[in-house]
């Protein structure tokens, strides 16, 4: 007896003392870095994108957060920001001329959102462009677009469909400015990602995720001409993006790779444009279809790549030449818009260490003809 009670003596004490002892911090909840994607104008002078108003970096490691949007004018270097206290503003999409922008707004991270146009020159000025089908506070409209002119806008928008079994569907809504009423003009399909449009607007393109009789839900790529002409451009397919004439998109491999695919809707000819030995992916076309942007883990690509890092590269499409703008980065770049012109590449990146001056990690950078490196976004908040 006398062993037992003294282990439980013993135990006792070791409880007091770990009871006592002071904790070390625990240590900080690691979250992934919230989407953001860049945009600009035809001629790259003016850039929007969204940021985290509470973080470090340009745009944070918050997936929840309540984000507003820069909107800078290159030229003059002047910043202009949506922002407000109880509502999230995201999505950001530039006209050509950079005099429209269009985006999505919702009060909190987690908020039904809605889309809104207004004219960079007084961004308080908003119209909220309606959807038929959402009433009541029902579904949810996000994923905004626009052409260059800014005389066509897209979205995707929640739908109830059916009438027995009445389900949610996400659906094209596509229209014009000066027709925001109830009903928007056209629902084109059923759409699962964001929606390209072709400069002149005549054009669209978007991922369509659906049941195979084998039981398994794959993407196909839709694309559609003159708002009436709407076919399955390849499946599995998904990310296009659209010039006048063409359409970038990307496809796997027959070794299940990622690659960039171009097809041409004049000669209906398709074009692998890598070939990379790891995946490439979130094309962007020139308006005149002649330069891409795009992301790749692949390492042989350009020489001297060994970052093992997800990288930003220019590729000229008739001469095959490729540049990669964010060679030997610390972290992964990714998510690059192009100019309407091909004059400049504006990508979100974790690297730090890819402008003339080490930047936290988390930054919006540019890169324009010319340059032989590419600069960080400094903004003040």
């Amino acid at each position: 007896m006398r062993w037992l009670l003294g282990l439980m003596a013993i135990w006792l004490v070791l409880c007091g003392w770990v009871a006592l002892q002071p904790r070390e911090a625990a240590d900080p909840l690691e979250t992934p870095w919230m989407e953001v994607r860049p945009t600009l104008s035809h001629d790259g002078s003016w850039l929007a994108f969204e940021y985290d108003p509470q973080a470090a970096g340009t745009f944070g490691r918050n997936p929840e957060a309540r984000t507003s949007i820069a909107l800078i004018d290159r030229k003059s270097n002047s910043v202009s920001k949506l922002s407000g206290p109880v509502m999230s503003f995201h999505s950001p999409r530039l006209s050509g001329a950079g005099d429209k922008l269009f985006f999505e707004a919702a009060p909190g991270p987690d908020y039904l959102s809605d889309v809104y146009l207004a004219e960079t020159s007084d961004l308080q000025k908003q119209t909220r462009i309606a959807s038929p089908w959402r009433t009541g506070g029902h579904g949810s409209s996000y994923a905004p677009n626009l052409s260059a002119s800014g005389e066509v806008l897209a979205f995707i928008t929640h739908r109830l469909s059916g009438t027995s079994t009445r389900t949610w569907e996400r659906a094209v809504a596509v229209g014009t400015p000066d027709k925001i009423e109830t009903p928007f003009p056209s629902r084109l399909g059923i759409a699962s990602s964001m929606i390209a449009i072709s400069p002149d607007g005549r054009r669209l393109a978007w991922e369509n995720r659906h049941l195979q009789p084998d039981g398994v839900y794959r993407d196909r790529l839709i694309v559609c001409q003159d708002l009436e002409q709407t076919r399955t451009l390849e499946e599995p397919a998904w990310e296009p993006s659209l010039s006048n004439d063409f359409c970038a998109y990307v496809t796997p491999d027959p070794q299940g790779v990622y690659q960039i695919v171009l097809y041409d809707f004049n000669s209906g000819e398709k074009r692998m444009l890598t070939s990379g030995s790891d995946d490439s992916f979130e094309p962007c076309l020139s308006a005149d279809g002649k330069l891409l942007a795009f992301t790749s883990y692949a390492e042989d690509l350009v020489a001297n790549d060994t970052n093992h890092h997800s990288d930003v590269f220019l590729l000229e499409i008739d001469s095959g030449a490729i540049t990669c703008l964010s060679l030997g980065g610390n972290g992964n770049s990714f998510n690059p818009t192009l100019s309407g012109d091909g004059s400049t590449v504006a990508f979100a990146s974790l690297a730090g260490n890819l402008g003339p001056e080490p930047v936290e990690p988390g930054q919006i950078y540019v890169w324009e003809q010319g340059w032989e490196q590419c600069a960080a976004v400094g903004f003040r908040k």
